[in-house]
């Protein structure tokens, strides 16, 4: 994240310019930094002393840290310090910022001193800015009083780095009465608590929620589509479920309700905003915890229903023993399971949307295997596998959904469902869960 936001900062200054802050990112993770870098980042030894070393490590075969204690410039204590800095992203990149000839060592020291004042950081908040230790850095820039605040952020950003990009930063945390947004994706959780979650795109510039869905999908994303919109939304439900479980394992419930998406409107209420930069592009994390809320007149339906083939009904030819419909909301989440069971074998004869749809289709098809996604709108998945297994009570299911829902697992189970797979699962554990059946 430092590197990042440094970086953005020199190009702010006009001391980089964009081709060369990529150029210094993509070098960053594959370069050794030197300990004169570290030590001048770090404000133990000035330039002086460094070229000093320097000079002498040119002339004698000995090591850096062994010159800098004998001259007096740093203790033992010191050198560990800075030899266990030396594999940090951030130090690889004040390296790399001087190495390639884009700042000299006395402009690197300046601008961390200039970004630190404008920045209003501590010299301890700056050394743990440079650590790059999400869960240290959570509280310099998001710190909330407000229960639950700061865990929600640090799991979105950890799952950021999982799964969607290590390229990103974000800004000061700010408490709002009112947030307007030009779209605004997220998901409500229901029960011990009342939690909004969510990722808006502020004034029109929805580049940022553009570049979370072409990271996390892997995909090239050009406008924001409705199927844009479901991967940003199922984003959210991934991060979601993972908050709920966690919730549930100190004895706190929550339920997850299906997705919500509003256009052009402005939420009512006290919440907190999160700026956040990814891959260069703009967008805010939205959190409210127990107020009371309202995010819009009117919410935006998605289309969530697929559009069906030439199919015939009954059609014996796809009785293989290996057909699947494929049943949820988000067109990503279809997508990737279609991608893991064709590799496996398996024919998919159909898709739905929605519960409904999942029913219509599963009377027409008769398919050997159903994924069942468990949060949609509409009928849900408990509902559609209590109708489907009136049509078939020997139908095998596969409920598919986001952690800590195990009441609701509980639930699809006594419907008929065969076995459940939580997100984000594995190919290995799909095609596991559907061999199991």
């Amino acid at each position: 994240m430092f590197s990042q936001l440094f970086g953005r900062y020199l190009e702010e200054k006009g001391k980089l310019n964009h081709t060369q802050l990529h150029d210094v990112l993509e070098a960053a993770a594959k370069t050794h930094v030197k300990m004169g870098t570290i030590a001048v980042a770090g404000n133990y030894m000035t330039v002086e002393q460094v070229n000093e070393v320097y000079a002498l490590q040119s002339k004698e075969d000995r090591m850096f840290g062994q010159i800098a204690f004998e001259k007096g410039y740093l203790t033992l204590k010191q050198i560990d310090e800075i030899l266990d800095k030396q594999g940090s992203c951030a130090m690889q990149f004040l390296q790399l910022l001087s190495e390639k000839g884009y700042l000299t060592l006395d402009e690197v020291n300046d601008y961390l001193e200039r970004f630190a004042l404008e920045k209003g950081c501590t010299p301890e908040e700056m050394e743990t800015l440079k650590s790059d230790d999400i869960d240290g850095i959570i509280p310099v820039f998001a710190f909330s009083s407000r229960p639950y605040v700061m865990e929600i952020i640090g799991l979105i950003m950890r799952n950021m780095i999982r799964f969607v990009s290590t390229d990103f930063y974000f800004k000061r945390l700010t408490k709002v009465s009112g947030y307007e947004y030009s779209l605004l994706i997220g998901q409500h959780m229901k029960g011990d608590h009342d939690i909004y979650i969510g990722f808006g795109a502020p004034k029109r510039d929805f580049s940022g929620l553009r570049a979370l869905a072409a990271s996390y999908s892997g995909e090239e994303v050009m406008d924001m589509s409705d199927d844009t919109i479901g991967t940003c939304a199922e984003f959210a439900n991934l991060c979601n479920g993972i908050f709920a479980s966690e919730m549930s394992d100190k004895g706190v419930n929550l339920e997850l309700y299906p997705p919500f998406t509003y256009k052009e409107q402005c939420v009512r209420g006290i919440s907190y905003v999160l700026p956040i930069v990814i891959n260069g592009a703009k967008l805010d994390i939205y959190i409210a915890i127990d107020e009371d809320i309202v995010l819009g007149r009117k919410p935006y339906s998605i289309k969530t229903a697929v559009e069906l083939g030439d199919i015939e009904e009954d059609n014996p030819e796809l009785h293989t023993g290996r057909t699947v419909l494929i049943v949820d909301d988000s067109a990503f989440v279809r997508k990737m399971i279609r991608v893991i069971l064709e590799k496996e074998g398996y024919e998919i004869v159909g898709e739905a949307g929605d519960g409904a749809q999942a029913v219509y289709e599963y009377r027409l098809l008769h398919p050997d295997i159903v994924t069942m996604d468990l949060i949609m709108p509409g009928k849900d998945g408990v509902e559609a596998t209590e109708e489907i297994i009136g049509i078939n009570p020997d139908a095998r299911i596969v409920m598919i959904t986001a952690s800590g829902m195990q009441s609701k697992i509980d639930e699809s189970l006594n419907a008929g469902a065969k076995t459940f797979l939580t997100k984000p699962f594995t190919p290995e554990a799909l095609a596991g869960a559907i061999r199991k059946i």
